[in-house]
């Protein structure tokens, strides 16, 4: 049935509605509308009004109210948590952890607005979670998401199992690279038994600190994670992480990439006897020992010579003037830098040179050797105006220090002269003599060696040539910052630090679910590049798929509260659209947990809140 609508002309030309309610019929399989009621001039709230009820007869769930009488409650995250949500459980994460009670809030807060352990529950709340991850209701949380964290640290290992035999399953370790790191982070309090006073970075000067050590895939998949004491040395945990790695993943013939400041030859050699091949940087300390063949000559390229190499190189790299002294380097693919091969038995020496790098270094070290002698001439000069004799001693450790922190003690010794400083006194007597010392800096017996590295580094690995040319060995170190990136992420965006539970199991349970919110992120920032999503960074699209929200409306009286999706937008669709998962804002999905009874109401309004006594 419906309203039929008639217009006539009156005898003044103004124009007449008149109305009938109808149903259309089949007559000798003609269709025709039958009257049913012929209701005259309505008005046109009255014919809306008729409209109404007709609809609602024909579909008893529909709703027709005054619009005043209708209020917003409430608006609840909802688009970029399920986003996660999918991709935690492509992941058997849910499986795995599903005896972890809060394990995924946990995760899913540390992806999108970090909280403390407590205020996830205060969080939770402002969230569709409660309708997909049943939080309790109850703000009664006890101690049950420390125990959580108790929990994940005793699953750490069955947890890293997990995700490396997941990323196995999708062919993310098909090449067998895997690159690792170590980091530092501050605790607050002083109570953590494996926190230790100590710097590094990351950590924080008066606070305590713990060490991280973490493995992740060429793609930046974290899938071995490890927390240590904060003195540890980085270069003293290669051996035991790798031998935990292979028993726990049972891996073999893979390349170990790692941080000069973990490069030693007793880790090399322990690598190369367990199977497995090495690719790393060394040190500046070890390469100047090894007396390269030709290197010495690279001291005598200025500043201004790099400068220009690099200014040819950027514009035309064909064109480019290349000094004699790199004559037997060859230039590398992208033509920004020159390298050159040195082999030594299985072990291969690649030596990359970088003009820029030693415009960089240069420059640097210049302007700390002006303020080391800006600081010599003041302490000299509060030397010269003595009124007494001082020692030697005291000179020379104030030059020391002065070297020692501007990181010059390489480029220049102190020397110490004494000087004779004639003072009056003050009653007119004969004038006395004050001895006193004076700082000057002479050049180190190394700083000219140290020039000849200034815009080189060197790379060492045993992975034979046909395996892993020497630009594909640059190239694969470059992509050792996607552990670098890693932690970046993990201490800013996910917010590891400070770290303020205390027990040793807590730490690390603290530790998994920073990792793991990590690892969702990556997860999420490779489909959309894979994707070709104009949104690149995972934290950018996450901000456009929560303005998608469920809200939360009160009908005047209904007793139950009605929600609804917000249409997602164009972009908020493209996004879904680019990881496949658009159906997740189908009516068929969203249903369930638009009914959902689990919702919390954190704060009730004026009119809901309970009377006082």
């Amino acid at each position: 049935m419906f309203l039929k609508t008639t217009v006539s002309r009156a005898g003044d030309g103004s124009k007449l509605r008149y109305y009938t309610i109808v149903k259309s019929v089949r007559r000798d399989g003609i269709p025709r509308h039958e009257a049913l009621h012929y209701l005259g001039a309505l008005t046109d709230e009255e014919a809306q009004g008729i409209r109404n009820a007709l609809q609602a007869a024909r579909n008893p769930g529909s709703v027709f109210v005054d619009p005043s009488t209708v209020s917003a409650q409430r608006h609840y995250g909802f688009l970029h948590l399920m986003v996660l949500h999918w991709i935690y459980m492509s992941f058997a994460l849910h499986q795995l952890l599903g005896r972890v009670r809060h394990a995924e809030l946990l995760v899913l807060n540390r992806a999108v607005d970090p909280a403390s352990k407590a205020g996830v529950f205060e969080w939770a709340p402002g969230t569709a979670c409660p309708a997909f991850l049943g939080v309790p209701r109850s703000a009664e949380i006890d101690y049950e998401i420390y125990r959580d964290l108790d929990r994940l640290a005793k699953m750490q290992n069955r947890i890293m199992a997990h995700l490396y035999s997941e990323l196995r399953r999708r062919g993310k370790t098909a090449d067998p690279r895997f690159i690792y790191d170590i980091t530092a982070t501050y605790m607050e309090g002083t109570k953590c038994v494996i926190a230790e006073y100590g710097y590094a970075p990351g950590g924080k000067r008066g606070h305590k600190q713990i060490k991280i050590a973490l493995g992740v895939t060429k793609d930046g998949y974290p899938f071995y994670w490890k927390v240590l004491k904060g003195k540890t040395s980085d270069k003293t945990t290669v051996t035991k992480v790798i031998a935990e790695m292979q028993e726990l993943f049972q891996i073999a013939d893979c390349t170990f990439v790692f941080d000069r400041g973990m490069a030693t030859f007793d880790n090399f050699h322990f690598v190369e006897a367990n199977g497995c091949t090495y690719l790393s940087a060394l040190n500046s300390d070890t390469v100047r020992s090894m007396r390269f063949p030709g290197v010495s000559a690279l001291s005598s390229i200025t500043i201004e010579d790099a400068q220009a190499l690099a200014d040819q190189l950027a514009e035309d790299a064909g064109l480019a003037r290349i000094p004699k002294e790199l004559s037997d380097f060859t230039l590398y693919a992208e033509g920004k830098s020159f390298y050159k091969t040195i082999s030594a038995g299985s072990e291969r020496y690649i030596l990359v040179f970088n003009p820029e790098l030693l415009v960089t270094r240069r420059q640097d070290r210049e302007t700390r050797i002006a303020k080391a002698e800006a600081e010599i001439a003041e302490i000299n000069k509060d030397a010269m105006s003595a009124k007494k004799s001082r020692a030697p001693e005291p000179m020379l450790a104030k030059a020391k220090a002065i070297l020692s922190r501007l990181a010059l003690t390489r480029v220049f010794e102190p020397i110490i002269d004494e000087a004779l400083i004639t003072c009056n006194s003050r009653n007119g007597s004969t004038p006395s003599e004050i001895r006193t010392y004076r700082a000057r800096l002479v050049p180190h017996a190394a700083a000219a060696d140290m020039e000849a590295y200034d815009g080189l580094y060197c790379l060492c690995t045993d992975v034979p040539e046909a395996k892993l040319s020497a630009e594909q060995a640059i190239q694969a170190y470059r992509k050792k910052n996607v552990v670098e990136e890693a932690f970046r992420v993990i201490k800013s965006e996910v917010k590891l630090r400070p770290v303020r539970v205390r027990t040793q199991t807590r730490v690390e349970g603290h530790v998994t679910v920073c990792v793991l919110a990590y690892f969702l992120l990556n997860a999420l920032e490779e489909a959309l590049k894979t994707s070709g999503s104009i949104y690149k960074q995972p934290v950018s699209a996450l901000r456009k798929l929560a303005e998608c929200t469920i809200d939360e409306y009160k009908f005047s009286g209904m007793a139950q509260p009605v929600r609804t999706l917000t249409k997602p937008t164009v972009e908020q669709m493209t996004i879904l659209r680019d990881l496949g998962l658009e159906g997740i804002v189908s009516p068929r999905h969203m249903s369930p947990i638009l009914k959902s009874q689990a919702y919390i109401n954190p704060d009730p309004p004026a009119d809901e809140a309970k009377p006082t006594v």
